[in-house]
């Protein structure tokens, strides 16, 4: 069967659409913590893939962005004409203007420097966000945990300060090997902590039983002094009586 030419090319061009969308990868949901300009190149080469048409285009882009920056970009109020033309130089601007007010990123080698054991924070859970921070600073680092400054900024972070000073004087060759023994003598420093506080209980109590004692005795004394004083005092008898 021969089609007329026009429909033809019109199945031809709906093949290759489908191709297209069927090869296309969608990016990511935008979020803050991502590079804008990268993630908007990413974007409009799957729009021109998928034949979104300007009309479709900015609620396109919204399905595409975090709940937060949805908000940004709303708070904007475009017109619909700059709905429309949302790469275009203005607007384009206003919506990435708008985006680098919220980002908050902070280098993550300053927060890797600078990253101390929080409070409540167990060793492990610490740890492993500290590693996480310097895999960024040091991307191409593949035994990440034998990374000397890992280990060093591992320990200057501790939040305990005896604990610390006992990691001082270790020499480790492995963030895991730190971790191990952070974990024992803090278990060790808890313990002696516990007998330390049931030891020192004793001392009170036996100042408690020394000052009755003492003050029994000045009782007795008083007792001795008013006793003598008495007119029936007999010489003999009163110590005995006392």
């Amino acid at each position: 069967v021969h089609l007329p030419p026009k429909i033809a090319m019109a199945d031809q061009g709906q093949a290759q659409a489908d191709r297209r969308r069927a090869i296309a990868r969608a990016p990511e949901v935008f979020t803050l913590n991502l590079d804008f300009a990268t993630w908007v190149k990413q974007f409009r080469n799957y729009v021109e893939l998928v034949n979104v048409g300007n009309a479709d285009l900015y609620q396109t882009f919204m399905s595409f962005i975090s709940p937060e920056c949805f908000l940004q970009i709303e708070a904007l109020q475009l017109t619909p004409q700059e709905r429309q033309n949302i790469f275009d130089g203005a607007t384009f601007q206003r919506i990435k203007q708008a985006l680098r007010k919220r980002d908050n990123k902070v280098d993550p080698g300053y927060l890797f420097r600078y990253r101390k054991q929080k409070e409540n924070e167990s060793i492990e859970d610490y740890a492993k966000d500290l590693e996480r921070l310097c895999q960024e600073v040091y991307p191409n680092d593949q035994n990440i945990r034998q990374n000397r400054m890992l280990i060093d900024t591992f320990i200057g972070g501790i939040k305990n300060d005896e604990l610390a000073i006992k990691l001082l004087q270790e020499n480790f060759a492995n963030l895991t090997n730190a971790i191990n023994t952070a974990e024992q003598y803090f278990k060790a420093l808890q313990t002696r902590r516990f007998i330390k506080t049931e030891t020192d209980f004793r001392p009170v109590l036996e100042k408690v039983y020394v000052t009755n004692e003492e003050s029994n005795s000045n009782s007795t004394q008083s007792a001795q002094v008013k006793h003598t004083n008495q007119s029936e005092h007999v010489q003999g008898t009163c110590a005995e009586q006392c």
